[in-house]
């Protein structure tokens, strides 16, 4: 059933740590280690990390608004209802 939405742009988000993010996904699975289900996957990171990080997130911001990422960890959509 279609909502009646027309989609204008589709992109992916945090493109910059998603090959940290894969790679860490892939270790977990070649060595069989499980998340517990009280695990979050929350850190407290160093503040030079979170300062780089936050950095490369704002520039990754400002790429979206002239193109569209070609992979990354969420999906953005930009609809509008005709």
């Amino acid at each position: 059933m279609s909502a009646g939405f027309f989609v204008e742009r589709i992109s992916y988000f945090y493109t910059i740590i998603f090959p940290v993010n894969l790679m860490l996904t892939l270790t977990r699975k070649a060595f069989r280690i499980k998340k517990s289900s009280e695990s979050v996957g929350l850190i407290e990171l160093p503040q030079f990390l979170s300062t780089a990080l936050l950095a490369a997130l704002r520039l990754e911001s400002r790429l979206l608004k002239s193109c569209d990422l070609p992979f990354g960890m969420f999906v953005v959509c930009m609809a509008r209802k005709p």
